[in-house]
């Protein structure tokens, strides 16, 4: 009986140490979990942080590398533009830059040259600018023989059943210069088509005179070797239509007609000097516009 009570004793003492110990237990491993939870969370966020921090600094700089190649990128072409400017005014020469600002047409009006017969029509406009001065006298009178040597040939033609109808558009107009194109037709039921032509002139209204190549800045050399180059831009007609050699083989026929003394193959304006090519094929337009740049 005693040995009995002895060993229930015994059996409470040892459950009630048992339990003490596993709570203790508990608590330090719940301790221990924390803990590293903890350590874990800590270097979680530092982890973030240097990410955070390595990526700004990356984006920093790629942003200066972009920007550094593009501003070197920039002054490149800055430089090779000047450097290609430099190099066609050495080798082209300057054309001579307008900057005079522009008038209105207002006071231009409009005169006829007329022939209304059964075997001749003929209908030639031309600008007239209308001022009291004298000197505009003399322009208008050099504009009207302008007209008159563009369509020479064609009215002094005999056929049968002749027209030449001829319009003009005034492109430049200052108190120093003004810059005329002719558009021109011809018809005669002896031709199998009609056939177009064109003139352009550019006037000096304070000397009365036309402006030549040279007074523009550019020798004929100068332009051949740009038509060589390519340095040019077609404005109207099928110019571009031609193979290179045709073009070159075109334009040294109307440069030999202007050592001729031709008048009617230059015009300009603000934007550069423009070419006429008459006498291309009429498949492709009868004559073409090119534009040599300032």
């Amino acid at each position: 009986m005693f040995k009995r009570k002895y060993y229930l004793i015994l059996l409470v003492i040892m459950s009630v140490m048992f339990v003490s110990c596993s709570e203790d237990n508990s608590d330090k491993v719940n301790e221990i979990t924390n803990t590293i939870e903890q350590q874990s969370s800590t270097k979680r966020e530092s982890s973030e942080e240097t990410s955070s921090v390595e990526e700004t600094t990356d984006n920093s700089i790629a942003e200066k590398t972009t920007t550094k190649e593009a501003t070197m990128e920039q002054t490149t072409a800055e430089e090779s533009t000047t450097q290609k400017k430099v190099s066609n005014q050495a080798f082209y020469g300057d054309i001579v830059e307008l900057t005079d600002a522009e008038l209105s047409l207002d006071n231009i009006s409009t005169g006829e040259i007329t022939e209304n017969t059964e075997a001749r029509k003929i209908n030639i406009e031309y600008p007239v600018i209308n001022s009291d001065s004298e000197d505009y006298k003399e322009v208008n009178a050099l504009i009207k023989k302008c007209v008159e040597d563009a369509n020479g040939y064609y009215c002094n033609l005999v056929l049968s059943e002749m027209q030449v109808s001829c319009t003009y558009e005034v492109i430049y107009y200052t108190d120093k210069y003004i810059s005329i194109v002719f558009d021109a037709m011809f018809s005669s039921i002896e031709f199998a088509h009609p056939t177009s032509y064109c003139y352009g002139v550019t006037i000096d209204l304070e000397n009365a005179k036309v402006v030549s190549l040279v007074d523009m800045g550019l020798e004929l050399t100068n332009i051949e070797k740009r038509a060589q180059d390519g340095e040019y831009t077609v404005e109207s007609g099928g110019f571009f239509l031609m193979s290179d050699d045709e073009k070159l083989e075109t334009i040294g026929y109307v440069l030999d007609d202007v050592q001729s003394d031709y008048k009617g193959a230059f015009y300009r304006d603000a934007e550069g000097i423009y070419m006429v090519i008459d006498g291309i094929s009429h498949a492709i337009g009868d004559y073409s516009i090119i534009r040599f740049a300032d």
